[in-house]
């Protein structure tokens, strides 16, 4: 049999998937040390999962993110460690604005930013925060109706009336010592 093992779908037949391993030394090095312990290499099926590494992933992301809002990769990059990093800046608006908070939402087109909805007319300067390498516009727009509090509080007190008008309501699940769906 080759170094690579006939009808073997791994490069050396030790579960490696094929990475220009076959038929090199490194391959002929890992073939003889199991041959001399006696250990028959498994083969990986091909549908077998993956470990992405971080890099690998946020890479991946950059790229669909780039794809889907028409940038290049590093400003996608960049946008995506910027949004990592303003984690704790909207954090800190909830707490600044807890009693006008109707919403906080990063807009991606056409500029990178994010908006900030309150209750009430009395304005807030907008504001630039530095995160990711970037600087982010934090923009602040009032006349909401309502804040976030209470949109949920509504929702919640009419669950059972919002379910009911519904022709297929989704199926909800209540955790009281146990997961069931209700």
């Amino acid at each position: 049999m080759d170094a690579g093992g006939a009808g073997r779908n791994a490069g050396c037949g030790i579960g490696v998937r094929d990475a220009g391993w076959r038929g090199t030394d490194q391959c002929r090095t890992v073939r003889a040390i199991t041959d001399r312990v006696g250990v028959d290499p498994v083969p990986v099926p091909v549908d077998a999962p993956q470990l992405q590494l971080p890099v690998d992933a946020a890479m991946q992301d950059a790229a669909e993110y780039a794809r889907r809002f028409g940038v290049p990769l590093d400003v996608a990059l960049h946008r995506m460690r910027a949004q990592a990093a303003t984690i704790p800046v909207t954090d800190a608006l909830r707490r600044e604005f807890a009693d006008r908070l109707a919403g906080i939402a990063v807009e991606h087109d056409p500029a990178y930013r994010i908006v900030v909805l309150l209750t009430g007319t009395d304005p807030v300067a907008d504001r630039v925060v530095d995160a990711g390498g970037m600087s982010v516009p934090l923009v602040f727009r009032t006349g909401a109706a309502a804040t976030l509090d209470r949109i949920l509080g509504q929702i919640r007190a009419f669950q059972a009336a919002i379910r009911a008008a519904l022709p297929h309501p989704p199926a909800s699940v209540r955790i009281s010592g146990r997961v069931r769906l209700s």
